[in-house]
C-alpha cells in the first residue's frame, strides 16, 4: 500500500501537481500497490482521484472526527458488519469488525 499525502491532493488543480500524482498512481498499481490519498475533502478531489484510478481515499469528504458509538453504528450499517470491538490502549484505539458469512451464489 502506497499512501499519498494531503499536499498533494491540496494541489491537484495545479497542472504539475495532478501529472506528478497520476505517474505515483500509475507506477505504484505496475508494482502491484494499492493507493491511499488522504486529506481528500472535496468532491472534485474525490472525482479526480477517480480519474486517475487511486483505490482508497480517506479524509474528511466522507466523515469527520466523532464519538465511538456514532462511529460503531456508521461501521455496522454501511460495512455490514454483525459487531465491532474496540479495544483501547492508549491514546490508539484498535478495531475488529466481526462480518457476517456471506452464501456463495450457485453457478
Amino acid at each position: 500500500m502506497l499512501k499519498i499525502d494531503m499536499s498533494f491532493i491540496r494541489n491537484l488543480d495545479q497542472k504539475k501537481t495532478r501529472i506528478l500524482t497520476e505517474k505515483i498512481i500509475e507506477l505504484s498499481h505496475e508494482l502491484d500497490f494499492k493507493v491511499i490519498a488522504e486529506g481528500v475533502e472535496e468532491k472534485d478531489e474525490l472525482e479526480i482521484l477517480k480519474k486517475l484510478n487511486c483505490d482508497f481515499v480517506q479524509g474528511y469528504y466522507y466523515y469527520r472526527p466523532m464519538p465511538i458509538n456514532e462511529l460503531e453504528s456508521i461501521i455496522s450499517i454501511d460495512c455490514n458488519i454483525q459487531s465491532v470491538v474496540i479495544l483501547q490502549i492508549n491514546p490508539v484505539k484498535f478495531f475488529r469488525l466481526n462480518r457476517p458469512k456471506l452464501a456463495r451464489i450457485p453457478a
